[in-house]
């Protein structure tokens, strides 16, 4: 593992090459005045919606329904993302089969956006977007590094180059002509409902990898030609984890060969997996 010092060195050597891209994780848009949950506070809340839904069901699937919660709260802790997983599923079963007269995936769709609208970007987008990254990657639903670039004046008109998985063709075109792009892996919260919203490690390959090859296509490009930096995540940030593991099973990194090379920066106590996952990969990190 690299000390701090020699991860400083080595990451300001990639930006100056213009060889380095930034990945963005919730941690980011956690403080002031951002102010948004990180994955355990979303599941959370995400419990809350599922809660005041199951109010409005017919008897006959309430008590059914209220024991999933139960066993979901008892869980959360322990796999909070597997059990957002399994409300979602039967949610979006309740909607199909029209067993509450609510429609449930415009009310899901409404607490998604006021949970992530009118919010404000904080210091650490400010920074991100003050900093020449040849392409920002994020994970999160948020457009607060948008609106971070929106407040510059210099560079205002970059925020308008922002994309979505669905995206595919605009992020390859970027690519191909080498121009700035902010890309969103997961989508952004306005474009999210109960049929495309990415909990878990199967979720991203059924629904984005399996739906949109091209946006992996790029997304593999990108991993191939960059270093990256990752910021923002701890251990529960989903698929963290996941892109280690392919990038690792991709490139021989044992080889003498030179690479992309990947840079983790947490904080201490917020690591668990992740970080002892990434200590088995024969790559240096921060």
């Amino acid at each position: 593992m690299l000390s701090l010092d020699e991860g400083i060195e080595k990451i300001s050597n990639e930006m100056k090459k213009r060889r380095l891209i930034v990945f963005v994780g919730s941690g980011i848009s956690i403080p002031a005045p951002s102010n948004l949950p990180d994955w355990d506070g979303f599941i959370s809340e995400f419990i809350k919606l599922c809660k005041a839904i199951g109010k409005l069901l017919p008897p006959e699937v309430e008590e059914t329904f209220n024991n999933l919660l139960l066993d979901g709260e008892s869980r959360k802790a322990k796999d909070p993302l597997k059990v957002a997983s399994v409300l979602r599923d039967y949610l979006k079963d309740l909607d199909k089969n029209r067993t509450v007269n609510v429609n449930l995936q415009q009310r899901f769709e409404r607490w998604f956006s006021e949970l992530f609208a009118s919010r404000n970007p904080n210091h650490y987008h400010e920074l991100i977007a003050s900093t020449n990254f040849p392409y920002i990657l994020t994970s999160n639903y948020d457009t607060l590094i948008e609106k971070a670039f929106e407040n510059s004046e210099l560079y205002s008109d970059l925020s308008l180059q922002s994309y979505s998985f669905v995206e595919a063709d605009s992020i390859a075109a970027a690519l191909f002509s080498k121009d700035f792009a902010i890309i969103h892996v997961h989508g952004v919260f306005s474009s999210v409902s109960l049929e495309n919203i990415v909990f878990t490690s199967e979720d991203y390959t059924k629904m984005l990898r399996r739906r949109y090859p091209g946006f992996t296509m790029c997304m593999q490009n990108l991993f191939s030609n960059y270093s990256t930096l990752f910021i923002g995540y701890g251990g529960s940030d989903p698929h963290l984890e996941d892109l280690l593991e392919e990038q690792a099973f991709n490139m021989n990194y044992n080889s003498n060969k030179r690479l992309p090379q990947n840079f983790l920066v947490s904080l201490a106590g917020k690591t668990d997996r992740v970080i002892e996952s990434y200590k088995k990969r024969e790559v240096p990190k921060l």
